[in-house]
């Protein structure tokens, strides 16, 4: 396209509506730009280099933008309040997952080309140039994942080596299934970082929720090694493995387990490690820890005075990010709240 700008019919955009998407938190956490390159430095600090140019003769620009990093993992929001080109490049080492909340844009990377606009998504891969155009309307989340620690976390999942980089088809869906819990958990994921940012201090609480995310987005997203990661695993599983991994958590249910943790331990995949589990105690490594970890907090409450501890403190020495699920999963273990448990 050398020579011209492009134009709305280069992008597929010609006679694009603006259909309104979910909001994950109060806007009035963005920070607001009216101009154009104070906003590109400000997405370049979080997303790396590139060049933002006006579509069309405007030159008023109302930008928002807001950006919170967890560890490997950094939860971008943000819109320009009118029809731009950006020209990103090869991004620096890390998936771009694009995920709009309102508006259409069209993201090229290498020789895939998507429209997306609510209930649609994309990852972009650093090894290839990657360009959007954003419609006026257009709000989206970008979710930063670095490379290394994205093919890791397959490793372990799938238990070998991966031969050849990660590669992504560049488009997939949110509007159900597995896509739609993705961008829920995201979504949940920014308000909590918004709203109450402490949740996260908690290494455990960081890790399981980018470890989380991660899975989600390897299940739901087409890669080259997704056949691998929905095959059947081994049928010939020990069953010293989810004994041995009981009595660890049993043990120690106040470290920072999470299933990649458990599983090297005990040499396998994590992909082993939940299909051992599911299969001989009917639910997940992480979920039998938390039956183990709402065990012992019963038994704090039930030995605190209520004028020396909190519910609260509680949840949060035994590894609960959110009291509200505590409180829920709680209840419906035992039948009342763990306040109620506490004034007893």
């Amino acid at each position: 396209m050398r020579g011209r700008r492009p134009s709305a019919d280069d992008w597929g955009l010609s006679g694009m509506g603006e259909p309104a998407g979910a909001q994950p938190f109060d806007a009035s956490q963005r920070v607001s730009f009216s101009d154009l390159d104070q906003m590109r430095e400000a997405v370049t600090r979080s997303l790396g280099p590139h060049r933002v140019t006006l579509v069309g003769r405007t030159k008023n620009v109302s930008a928002h933008f807001w950006t919170k990093r967890m560890r490997d993992i950094v939860v971008n929001d943000l819109s320009y309040g009118t029809e731009v080109d950006i020209d990103a490049g090869h991004l620096d080492s890390f998936f771009a997952v694009v995920i709009p909340l309102s508006g259409v844009s069209v993201i090229r990377n290498g020789r895939q080309q998507v429209r997306l606009q609510p209930g649609h998504a994309a990852v972009a891969a650093p090894t290839e140039y990657s360009k959007q155009r954003l419609t006026e309307g257009c709000r989206q989340n970008v979710v930063r994942i670095e490379q290394p620690v994205l093919e890791a976390h397959l490793r372990d999942l799938l238990g070998h080596p991966l031969p050849v980089p990660l590669s992504f088809r560049l488009g997939f869906e949110v509007a159900s299934g597995s896509g739609k819990a993705f961008a829920e958990d995201l979504a949940l994921v920014a308000r909590r970082l918004v709203n109450d940012p402490a949740a996260y201090e908690s290494p455990y609480a960081t890790s399981s929720t980018e470890q989380n995310l991660m899975t989600r987005l390897l299940l739901t997203a087409t890669h080259n090694y997704s056949d691998q990661l929905h095959g059947e695993p081994p049928k010939s599983i020990s069953g010293r493995l989810v004994t041995a991994v009981v009595e660890i958590v049993r043990a120690h249910p106040e470290w920072n387990h999470t299933s990649r943790s458990l599983a090297r331990a005990q040499g396998v995949s994590v992909r082993t490690l939940e299909r051992a589990f599911r299969r001989d105690m009917g639910i997940g490594p992480m979920a039998y820890l938390r039956g183990v970890r709402l065990e012992r907090a019963r038994s704090a409450l039930r030995a605190a005075a209520p004028t020396e501890v909190s519910v609260g403190a509680i949840a949060r020495e035994w590894g609960f990010v959110s009291r509200s699920r505590f409180a829920a999963d709680y209840r419906e273990r035992y039948g009342e709240l763990p306040s109620q448990t506490l004034r007893k």
